[in-house]
């Protein structure tokens, strides 16, 4: 954040997670210029509510993006996507695999950004225990 504070704002990083809604009510109060890191909207509205400008989209857009099935139900229908299917269980997953037409898959979480937390395979093969861990995670 060293950019920032060479532009006169005052800057220093919190671990969202790490901070009660107090505490980072205070953290964005008390900075000039807030970087949010998490994408579910919670820090957005709060931010919003302290009318203390911020990088990133809105509060209401980034719960929308954050739940991937909710982000879908927004898009015309002429936009495609890619076929999905949710699993909530490991022999969800597994029975999913027998049905698919490809040989490749990604598996990701519903919830979450768009690089956290997600396996590519380019063949039907799987690690049990990290899918297990992926899936209970988001559940």
């Amino acid at each position: 954040f060293g950019w920032l504070e060479k532009e006169g704002f005052k800057a220093r990083i919190e671990d969202p997670a790490e901070l009660s809604e107090h505490q980072l009510k205070e953290a964005i109060v008390w900075s000039d210029y807030v970087i949010i890191r998490d994408e579910d909207g919670y820090q957005q509205k709060i931010a919003e509510q302290l009318e203390r400008p911020f990088m990133g989209a809105g509060s209401r857009a980034s719960s929308i993006c954050y739940s991937k099935i909710q982000f879908r139900r927004y898009l015309p229908d002429n936009i495609k996507t890619p076929k999905f299917q949710l699993v909530t269980s490991v022999s969800e997953f597994k029975k999913g695999l027998e049905t698919l037409n490809s040989n490749g898959y990604v598996l990701k979480s519903v919830l979450g950004g768009s690089s956290i937390d997600i396996i590519i395979s380019n063949d039907k093969s799987y690690d049990e225990p990290r899918v297990a861990i992926l899936i209970e995670r988001y559940r």
